[in-house]
């Protein structure tokens, strides 16, 4: 009976042991609740560190803010600057846009920053590669050469490149020294393009023709 007794009382003694561990565990990585302006973040990750100002997530990364999401391998968030920055590959979605790159670095206050390596997908439907990402606000970003397409093949029915320009957010892409290419042809040069991306109603810019089989000729 001594001996029963002894058992209960043992094995309540390390289930409390358990759960206070596994509180402690849950609570020693730091998590702040987004703000209504998107600019304090939730930050998940399986290892955490601190140093001063400077919060350091290592392994399955996610951070939340707003709209955004960023998948990542590391992250350090500065709570001071309000900076998130990432080493390694990383993943940048917002909405209906998906970017993956490297090397990210971004300020959450004014939403400005910039990624390295970048290809992705924005709406309506549209691939695109640049080296360089230059985020200057919400609804700005710069890029340098730049090539995109609308087409799913593996060699693009059409594709754009350019030397530099701007992605104005939901309204157009602007292009600077864009050349036209059928499959790998270089057909058309433009010293500057406007392309729309607005994803309902009608916009301004260049409208691609579509490629098809007829009935009579093929």
């Amino acid at each position: 009976m001594y001996n029963s007794h002894m058992k209960i009382k043992l094995s309540v003694f390390l289930f409390l042991c358990l759960n206070v561990w596994f509180i402690g565990t849950l609570m020693s990585i730091p998590r702040t609740e987004t703000s209504s302006s998107g600019e304090q973040p939730s930050i998940y990750a399986r290892e955490f560190s601190s140093s001063g100002p400077m919060l350091i997530y290592s392994g399955d990364v996610e951070v939340k803010f707003g709209d955004y999401q960023i998948y990542a391998e590391y992250v350090e968030y500065n709570r001071e600057t309000k900076t998130i920055t990432v080493k390694g590959r990383v993943s940048l979605r917002s909405k209906d846009t998906v970017i993956n790159g490297e090397d990210l670095v971004f300020d959450l206050r004014t939403k400005s920053g910039t990624m390295m390596d970048n290809h992705g997908m924005m709406p309506p439907a549209i691939q695109f590669h640049t080296k360089k990402f230059q985020f200057l606000d919400r609804d700005r970003t710069k890029f340098g050469k730049f090539t995109f397409t609308s087409c799913a093949q593996r060699v693009p029915r059409w594709q754009i490149t350019c030397s530099n320009g701007k992605i104005k957010r939901d309204k157009y892409i602007e292009m600077r020294n864009a050349v036209l290419k059928i499959k790998k042809i270089p057909v058309f040069y433009f010293p500057y393009l406007k392309y729309p991306i607005r994803k309902g109603g009608k916009a301004t810019g260049f409208l691609f023709p579509m490629f098809g089989n007829g009935e009579q000729k093929g």
